[in-house]
């Protein structure tokens, strides 16, 4: 278990009070490479474990809305709480240093993110990576944002992004972020958080960071429509 402080300048880049800056337990576990980074990436303990949830972030099951699972029976929503409610999840490479700043650690990430445009209100699912070091410098980061969907066509967007990790970087912070424009409840929803370390240097044959990201997309990551099976799906905003 390790003490995790949420930064202030997540709080900031929320707008949120600073009154809601606390002190909370996370679990976390020792950087290994080719091993999946994330605690819980896709909620399928049926709760946040492992997330520090802040506004009433909550877990959907494929019975309530089997358009908002993509995988498993389980999926990250944004709830009935704020308008602005967050995941955050902080993930200790320290034990890395020596390769990261060699410059040979590459990072693959990997979401799937679900965005809605329910009853004229757009509910937005949204996910930022940050590469921080061990004084809370921001190094490099990314963001990805579903793009919203009409009732009935919802459907799950697929984000991906490789880079070398930056040196000097000690921790990998993940920030998932639902907001809503309207209604009371946020129809935002999260799954299969995922991400991975190789040593580049130990697979020389490996394409470069750049090829695989021209053989993704255009820029730092791909985007791919994912359609669900028919099912129960949500027609107006509670």
């Amino acid at each position: 278990m390790k003490v995790v402080s949420l930064p202030k300048r997540i709080m900031s880049l929320l707008l949120l009070s600073t009154s809601l800056l606390g002190i909370y337990t996370t679990k976390t576990q020792a950087a290994s490479l080719m091993t999946e980074l994330v605690t819980n990436g896709g909620a399928e303990t049926g709760n946040t474990t492992g997330w520090v949830n802040l506004g009433g972030m909550t877990v959907i099951t494929e019975s309530e809305d089997s358009l908002a699972v993509q995988f498993g029976d389980f999926a990250f929503a944004g709830g009935n709480g704020f308008s602005t409610s967050t995941l955050f999840q902080s993930i200790d490479v320290s034990e890395l240093s020596t390769e990261i700043d060699s410059g040979v650690i590459e990072s693959n990430f990997s979401i799937y993110l679900q965005s809605r445009n329910t009853g004229g209100f757009i509910d937005l699912a949204t996910a930022r990576v940050t590469f921080v070091d061990n004084v809370d410098r921001v190094l490099d980061s990314f963001l990805f944002q579903g793009n919203p969907n009409n009732f009935p066509d919802f459907n799950y967007n697929f984000f991906a992004d490789t880079r070398i990790v930056p040196t000097n970087t000690t921790d990998i912070e993940i920030l998932l972020v639902a907001t809503r424009t309207g209604g009371s409840s946020t129809e935002a929803f999260f799954d299969e958080v995922s991400l991975e370390l190789n040593d580049t240097s130990r697979n020389p044959q490996a394409p470069e960071p750049t090829t695989i990201l021209g053989l993704l997309a255009v820029g730092t990551y791909s985007l791919v429509t994912k359609n669900r099976k028919v099912g129960k799906s949500i027609s107006g905003k509670g």
